[in-house]
């Protein structure tokens, strides 16, 4: 699919596997950029739900995130779910609880310093050791999140 976009990618268009994200400054462009995509869709034979799709909104939840024309946030179900995470009891849980944090860590703080307690139990032959490091790992990065940040989008006048 990122063949089929090449030329638009990241400045009209996002794809996340078969998720297509399209944006635009106004509405105008955003018609042409959704004739854009449809047209190339339609060429390369690919087929779209449109009870799936939405058009011409300023608020989209998109692979787990919630973005506007002024910030992204993380899905308010995401942070419900890791703030209810339970304690992992063994590695497989905590490389499952580091799998899914790790996809927010853009909005945690030195993430990987935070996560390097959990991290190093997932080493090979790293014996299971669940003390105070990793406990206060694993309870930093669930505050962390559930502080539910923001990110802005760049804007290209400013530095």
């Amino acid at each position: 699919m990122n063949n089929i976009f090449r030329d638009l990618l990241d400045i009209t268009v996002i794809v996340y596997l078969d998720d297509i994200l399209i944006f635009s400054n106004s509405r105008e462009e955003h018609v042409q950029h959704v004739t854009e995509v449809l047209s190339r869709l339609q060429k390369h034979n690919l087929f779209y739900n449109p009870s799936k799709c939405v058009f011409f909104v300023t608020e989209v939840t998109y692979i787990g995130l919630v973005v506007t024309p002024d910030w992204i946030s993380m899905e308010q179900e995401k942070v419900k779910a890791i703030q209810e995470w339970p304690e992992p009891k063994n590695v497989k849980q905590v490389q499952s609880f580091l799998g899914f944090a790790n996809f927010y860590r853009c909005f945690v703080h030195d993430f990987s310093c935070l996560a390097r307690p959990l991290t190093s139990l997932t080493q090979k032959n790293q014996p299971w050791v669940w003390e105070a490091a990793q406990k206060e790992a694993f309870q930093q990065i669930k505050i962390a999140i559930s502080k539910e940040p923001v990110l802005g989008h760049p804007h290209g006048s400013q530095p």
